[in-house]
């Protein structure tokens, strides 16, 4: 890490990690795990079913012009 917005960054996506792995509830997916690569910080989550995430992408008018499958 280099200046002390990329340690306040680290900081706050291990916050969130944090939160997310003790999180249990039906209607939240579950956090399976995380990295971090060449800068990019990833969660990875269980996945959803595909009708619902369209209904909520276009729900809340969410547009992803590409998607990355792990």
């Amino acid at each position: 890490m280099n200046s002390e917005a990329d340690q306040d960054l680290y900081k706050i996506f291990f916050n969130e990690v944090s939160i997310l792995s003790w999180l249990r509830h039906p209607n939240i997916i579950m956090y399976l795990g995380h990295f971090i690569e060449d800068n990019y910080y990833t969660v990875v989550t269980e996945e959803m079913n595909d009708n619902i995430s369209a209904f909520l992408l276009e729900e809340f008018s969410i547009h992803i012009s590409s998607w990355k499958m792990l």
